[in-house]
C-alpha cells in the first residue's frame, strides 16, 4: 500500500490526478493478479514440497522396516541353519544306508568270485586230466 501511495504522489504532480489514479488502479491489479499467481503456484507446489515433519515420518517408516527385514533375515537365517541341520543328518543317514548296500553287495560279489573261482579250478584240472591223457594215449598207443 506505501508504494501505491508513493506512486500515486510521483504521478500526480507529472501527469496529473486523474491520469495518477488510473495508473495506480492498474499497478493494483496487477500487484493482484501477481500474488494470485504465486499463491497458486505455491498451492501446487505445497503437495509436492517435503516439509520437516514429512521427512521425519519417513525416517521412522524406514527405521520401522530397516528392523521388519532385519527380524526377517534373522528367521530366513535361522531357518536354513535348521534346514541345513536336517539336510546334514539326511545325508548322513543316506551315507549309512548306502554304506551298508554297498557292503551287503561286496559280500555278494566275493561269493560270486570265489563260486567262479572253484568252477575254474574244476574246469582246470579235468583240462590237465584230459591233457595228460591224451599225451598218455597218444604216447603208448602207437
Amino acid at each position: 500500500m506505501t508504494n501505491a501511495i508513493t506512486l500515486f504522489e510521483i504521478l500526480k504532480g507529472r501527469f496529473g490526478e486523474e491520469a495518477a489514479i488510473a495508473v495506480v488502479k492498474e499497478f493494483e491489479k496487477s500487484e493482484a493478479a501477481a500474488e494470485s499467481k504465486i499463491e497458486k503456484a505455491f498451492e501446487a507446489k505445497k503437495e509436492v514440497l517435503a516439509t520437516k515433519a514429512d521427512i521425519a515420518i519417513v525416517k521412522n517408516d524406514i527405521v520401522e522396516v530397516k528392523s521388519d527385514l532385519k527380524g526377517e533375515i534373522y528367521a530366513l537365517r535361522e531357518d536354513l541353519s535348521k534346514m541345513d541341520g536336517n539336510l546334514r543328518t539326511d545325508m548322513a543317514k543316506m551315507e549309512g544306508r548306502i554304506l551298508t548296500k554297498m557292503e551287503v553287495m561286496n559280500g555278494l560279489l566275493l561269493e560270486k568270485i570265489a563260486g567262479s573261482r572253484s568252477e575254474i579250478i574244476k574246469w582246470m584240472f579235468i583240462f590237465w586230466i584230459g591233457m595228460v591223457a591224451m599225451n598218455f594215449l597218444t604216447h603208448y598207443i602207437k
